[in-house]
């Protein structure tokens, strides 16, 4: 798989470098001859939540959820502004945020139905998963995002996904931590 990416910053560009030196499978190329704001990332196997959090840990590096989903969302073909404005508008980037009138858990809000439904479908079991763990909430979401797209987050007017694209929480300043 080979993923452009354009108007990277520095720091996230250190730190996807980074994680290639610790991560086999991404290898990075800059391409500065001809276009130096392309980076080419190809990449064997996905890259999860956990194994970059693994590869962070051995650099004592601690990221926050904003920060993995803009990586995890480069390294697996995510539309990184989609995958940020659904995180901001459903839990401005809680994982532990939970909604009373429903079943809808976690950073991406998962109901138990479509958790149930899409983890069975990428991962085979729940066993050991869990909605309101970060990392398997985040990693359920690139799966969903980078497989379906964004029809399960249409019904969410704020995400910037719903009817209109009227509402884009994260594009706005409504939800920036500091990346």
């Amino acid at each position: 798989m080979l993923i452009k990416i354009k108007y990277i910053n520095t720091r996230l560009f250190w730190i996807l470098f980074i994680v290639s030196l610790i991560i086999p499978s991404i290898v990075l190329a800059i391409n500065t001859p001809h276009n130096s704001d392309v980076i080419a990332v190809p990449i064997s196997t996905p890259v999860t939540a956990t194994s970059l959090d693994n590869a962070m840990l051995k650099l004592n590096v601690d990221l926050t959820i904003e920060s993995k989903i803009r990586i995890l969302a480069i390294l697996n073909n995510v539309d990184e502004m989609v995958a940020l404005n659904i995180a901001c508008a459903e839990s401005m980037f809680s994982a532990t945020a939970t909604n009373t009138s429903s079943t809808a858990g976690g950073v991406y809000q998962f109901i138990d139905g479509t958790w149930k439904h899409y983890g069975l479908k990428y991962w085979g079991t729940l066993k050991g998963r869990d909605k309101l763990n970060e990392n398997d909430n985040i990693d359920l979401a690139m799966l969903v995002l980078s497989n379906v797209g964004t029809k399960d987050w249409n019904a969410s007017k704020f995400s910037g996904v719903g009817k209109g694209w009227s509402n884009n929480p994260y594009e706005q300043g409504l939800c920036n931590s500091n990346f």
